[in-house]
C-alpha cells in the first residue's frame, strides 16, 4: 500500500506531498511525531500533551546529558579534595 502525506504552507502552490517511505528514510523521527500528536485529543489537553511530548531518542540524550554533567561535577569535586589533601 501506497500512503502519502499532504500538507499546505499558506502560500500559493505549496501543497506538498511526501510518500511514507521517503519520510521513513529521511525524517524518521518527525514522521513519528506527526503520527503520535494526530492520536492525542483535539482540545487544551491535547495541546497541553503535545508541548510536553518528547521521543526517547530526545529524552535519552537528555538522561546522558545530565549524567555527564553530573559526572564533570563529581571530577571537579575530587580533583578539588585531592588539592585540599596536598
Amino acid at each position: 500500500m501506497f500512503e502519502i502525506r499532504r500538507n499546505h504552507t499558506i502560500y500559493p502552490g505549496s501543497f506538498k506531498k511526501r510518500s511514507i517511505g521517503l519520510m521513513k528514510r529521511k525524517t524518521p523521527v518527525e514522521l513519528v511525531e506527526k503520527e503520535v500528536h494526530g492520536m492525542f485529543p483535539h482540545s487544551k489537553l491535547g495541546d497541553k500533551m503535545r508541548n510536553t511530548f518528547m521521543l526517547m531518542k530526545e529524552v535519552n540524550i537528555l538522561i546522558q546529558l545530565k549524567s555527564q554533567w553530573s559526572l564533570n561535577k563529581e571530577i571537579k569535586k575530587a580533583k578539588k579534595e585531592n588539592k585540599q589533601n596536598l
